[in-house]
């Protein structure tokens, strides 16, 4: 959602609304906790209802395969725009490494269940 030739601090500059189109109707920021873009998204998705937003934080990816995508690395990757918003009043659902998103049902999915040792 960034890519203005004047400054990086511009959320969908004209221009540059179309990224790679590797998703469909989501915005993706980049740097959101170190560069402190938190409340970026809700600008472009107040612009933009058809679509949902995910923030990834440096040293952090989000590994898609089909509708599902699951967030691998240090840090966190930040969803707004879902159908099952946090209890807390947050705008965003806050992702670590092995939890896993539903896009087209814009919801987090249950943590995978795990192997019993020895089983």
């Amino acid at each position: 959602m960034r890519g203005a030739a004047e400054s990086n601090t511009i959320p969908m500059a004209p221009g540059h609304e179309v990224g790679f189109g590797f998703l469909r109707n989501v915005a993706v920021d980049q740097h959101v906790l170190t560069r402190e873009r938190l409340g970026d998204l809700p600008t472009v998705l107040a612009k933009h209802e058809e679509l949902s937003g995910i923030g990834i934080d440096e040293g952090t990816a989000i590994v898609v395969q089909r509708d599902t995508f699951a967030v691998i690395g240090a840090s966190r990757v930040f969803v707004y725009g879902g159908r099952d918003a946090p209890e807390s009043g947050q705008v965003y659902r806050s992702l670590r490494a092995g939890d896993r998103y539903d896009l087209r049902g814009r919801r987090q999915l249950p943590a995978p269940q795990r192997a019993a040792d020895g089983q």
